[in-house]
């Protein structure tokens, strides 16, 4: 297949572009404007203290239970809170390390009734008979009588019953045990706004002195101008774990989560570069438009790069990439290898047998 384009014919479809690049954006940006904004931020490292009980010691002799409590943070735009319908969190081991033995906190009901709700009933019962007579005689008298008897009866009952409850946050294990998700919803008592905690109790190698995990946060709810459901604000982070009072762990944890932001701030800051790298003319970008031409640089080159596990061979990925950010990208795969290897899986004492599948 052969393509020719004139000047002429170029200049028609760059406005044609234009166009219809803004028909695109303008829905969207319509809706970011109506709807309330929600931003997430998280603690980057977080120290696990063992908690490990004797009766799971005995039992379990090559594990042990470390608690992990994450704090998140959300903030609602000034835009405010209408429409928003819940926020969900998961989180959980990328490598499958860990399982979660516990968490907090667990589905909650609640409502805003104070006491029980009381209800009366009340039946009545009413019988009538009335005779009444009237007449009249000029020369004689004029008059009128009645004679009449009545009865009610009323019966009544009272009763009491809890009041109704709402689903306030619901919580429970995902990816088989390696991973748990939270489900908040707001209401009179309780905010979504601000900071909440929650409670991780890991089951892990004994040896584990460090790993990571991933955090999804998303907002979502109801449209003012749509009738249908919509985010309201997403986001996902890597939280790096170490042993409480393990100075080698800590160091690992800090220098993974630095090489991650390292390679965030490398991949904007050479963003123009990327783009003129994987699409190197308007003819390339008129293509991949209309889906002729593939770019020469995957367009999700950075998300596979931060998910690939430690040790993937991802040289395909980068090497198209300016060599700032292929020096980033291999310095956060390193990282993430020297962290990973701290959470115990490697160590001879561990049974072949629990070796993440």
């Amino acid at each position: 297949m052969n393509l020719v384009l004139s000047v002429g014919s170029s200049r028609h479809w760059r406005r044609r572009f234009a166009v219809a690049f803004a028909l695109a954006i303008l829905p969207a940006a319509a809706a970011l404007a109506e709807s309330p904004c929600v931003q997430f931020d998280v603690r980057s490292t977080v120290s696990c203290r063992d908690v490990t009980t004797e009766e799971f010691a005995l039992a379990n002799p090559y594990e042990k239970l470390m608690e992990a409590r994450i704090q998140v943070s959300s903030l609602i735009a000034p835009a405010g809170s209408q429409g928003l319908i819940a926020y969900l969190y998961q989180i959980e081991s990328p490598l499958r390390t860990f399982e979660v033995a516990d968490y907090l906190p667990k589905t909650t009901l609640g409502t805003s009734v104070v006491g029980n709700v009381g209800v009366d009933q009340r039946e009545e019962e009413a019988n009538t008979v009335g005779i009444t007579l009237s007449g009249s005689y000029e020369k004689l008298a004029k008059g009128a009588g009645t004679v009449g008897f009545n009865e009610k009866n009323s019966n009544g009952k009272r009763y009491e019953y809890l009041p109704p409850l709402e689903l306030l946050s619901a919580s429970g294990t995902i990816q088989r045990g390696a991973g748990v998700y939270f489900k908040l919803k707001p209401s009179s008592r309780t905010s979504l706004e601000g900071e909440k905690e929650f409670v991780l109790v890991l089951r892990t190698p004994k040896t584990w002195r460090g790993d990571y995990l991933v955090l999804r946060c998303e907002a979502f709810g109801q449209a003012a101008s749509r009738n249908q459901q919509t985010h309201f604000g997403f986001g996902q982070f890597y939280v790096a774990l170490y042993a409480e009072g393990d100075a080698e762990a800590q160091l690992a944890a800090r220098r993974f989560i630095r090489s991650d932001r390292d390679l965030l701030n490398a991949a904007a800051a050479k963003r123009g570069e990327i783009d003129r790298r994987s699409l190197p003319t308007f003819i390339h970008k008129w293509g991949a438009a209309i889906s002729l031409v593939h770019p020469k640089i995957d367009e999700h080159w950075l998300v596979r790069v931060r998910g690939a596990r430690p040790g993937s061979d991802v040289a395909a990925l980068l090497n198209r990439l300016p060599e700032a950010v292929q020096d980033a990208a291999k310095s956060h795969l390193e990282s993430k290898r020297r962290l990973a290897e701290l959470n115990g899986w490697g160590d001879e004492k561990t049974p072949l047998a629990a070796q993440p599948q």
